[in-house]
């Protein structure tokens, strides 16, 4: 490994802070965790304090499912994705929901159509079942590049749209606001 190739964790991660994530910029919540600076926008948003619980990651949903296999909580049966995965999910969701906010904003970020994505997207698909359409809203928000100086420029911007409408194309995952 070279030695910019490092992945380094800060010693003491600050409340507020810009810190590097493997060449991307991070944000520390108020308990330290180094997170996505999304998470740091939306706390500056909504002026609301976020902490590492409202940073939602793969990783950590798979970590709690091994712990909890590890206890015997799933009494020997093996673990899916559905129900299991989509579970945890749901309950991490619920969690920060807690905290008696009007209104709790869930983003699913990543690559549109990347695997890693779909047990996120199916524990949506399931809080709209559980929790009814009137409360529940799903906004699917993608960045359209426009060059108009380079031929060909709309081809890019043409396969992003057909490539995120055939996301929204899945039952009960519908957006109501494509933006």
């Amino acid at each position: 490994m070279r030695e910019h190739d490092e992945v380094r964790s800060l010693p003491q991660c600050r409340s507020g802070d810009h810190v590097a994530l493997s060449a991307r910029r991070g944000f520390c919540s108020d308990d330290g965790a180094e997170t996505d600076l999304d998470l740091g926008h939306y706390e500056r948003f909504t002026h609301a304090p976020l902490s590492r619980d409202n940073n939602l990651t793969t990783g950590r949903i798979y970590e709690q499912i091994i712990l909890k296999e590890r206890r015997g909580d799933y009494l020997g049966k093996t673990v899916q994705v559905i129900p299991h995965v989509t579970n945890e999910i749901k309950n991490a969701m619920r969690k920060v929901s807690a905290n008696g906010a009007d209104v709790t904003i869930i983003e699913i970020g990543g690559t549109v159509g990347d695997i890693e994505s779909l047990p996120f997207l199916e524990a949506i698909r399931q809080m709209r079942q559980e929790l009814g359409r009137e409360n529940t809203v799903f906004v699917h928000l993608t960045l359209v590049p426009w060059n108009c100086r380079r031929p060909g420029a709309e081809d890019q911007t043409d396969a992003a749209l057909r490539q995120g409408a055939a996301v929204d194309r899945h039952p009960g995952r519908r957006p109501a606001l494509p933006l």
